[in-house]
């Protein structure tokens, strides 16, 4: 083939590409839905801010610390409370949907015990410990912290107001979808890293949202297809703590206010029990 040829056939290529992301990008036309807000909470108080900050840093450099095998632990106790609950939920959309209390754990032991239950394969000590971490990392940024009906009333991230069960039921029917196909806004357009495909505007914090599984993946990592109620839609970087959704099931992490300040009382994850 000469360098031409070669050149036509790679410019070729790229349109044929580019057109399956820009068809993506036209939305899903058998999905449209309602504008539905499922939390409208106001600013979180700066002092419980300022500690999410830092208990997210101390959660992600425990979490490395381990895992590049340094010798000294890190002190992940100094943000947690003297005891912790841990909580687990169902996995899926069903209509009793609630977190069950299955351990009270003293801060000593709290990492290792959050590791095992979040991951399946048995684990050290310190390997539980950095699952653990690497989780309550990614919670801590997940927003939307304010007080959560279904853990007692405490203050938690990912808290918004969930649909009736029959509700929701109705919608993934009428779209011919799947629960995890939805999230809820835990950032603004203006606070959300990269789009292709187009930029979205206008969703709000709180707000359901429609991830297309089905649209043309990117070879990169970490993209999903998000479409607006209306149906239009564009590719968002999902990935690298920069994602703008949290899923419509979501786990929790859970504060209290001790002597010490605000700490971490509750983990309420979602498995099979």
């Amino acid at each position: 083939m000469t360098r031409r040829a070669v050149s036509i056939a790679l410019g070729a290529a790229l349109i044929v590409a580019t057109a399956g992301i820009t068809n993506a990008a036209a939305g899903n036309p058998r999905v449209s839905y309602d504008r539905i807000i499922l939390a409208d909470h106001g600013p979180v108080e700066p002092d419980l801010q300022a500690f999410i900050e830092r208990a997210r840093d101390v959660m992600w450099h425990g979490g490395a610390n381990v895992a590049a095998g340094n010798a000294t632990p890190t002190d992940f106790g100094d943000v947690l409370a003297d005891e912790v609950t841990l909580f687990v939920g169902p996995p899926d959309l069903v209509e009793d949907d609630r977190f069950v209390p299955v351990a009270r754990l003293q801060r000593a032991e709290a990492m290792k015990a959050i590791g095992r239950a979040v991951h399946d394969e048995p684990a050290t000590d310190r390997g539980a410990e950095m699952h653990a971490g690497y989780v309550l990392k990614a919670l801590l940024e997940d927003g939307l912290v304010a007080p959560n009906s279904s853990l007692g009333g405490e203050v938690c991230t990912g808290t918004f107001e969930k649909l009736a069960h029959a509700d929701m039921t109705a919608l993934l029917e009428d779209t011919g979808t799947v629960v995890s196909d939805w999230g809820v806004a835990r950032r603004t357009p203006a606070e959300t890293g990269f789009f292709r495909g187009g930029v979205l505007r206008g969703w709000e914090l709180g707000q359901l949202l429609y991830v297309d599984a089905d649209a043309p993946q990117i070879r990169s990592c970490c993209w999903g297809h998000l479409v607006m109620p209306e149906g239009i839609g564009a590719y968002v970087q999902m990935g690298f703590g920069k994602g703008p959704l949290i899923p419509y099931l979501a786990s929790h992490v859970c504060f209290a206010k001790t002597d010490q300040g605000w700490r971490i009382s509750a983990v309420a994850i979602r498995k099979e029990q």
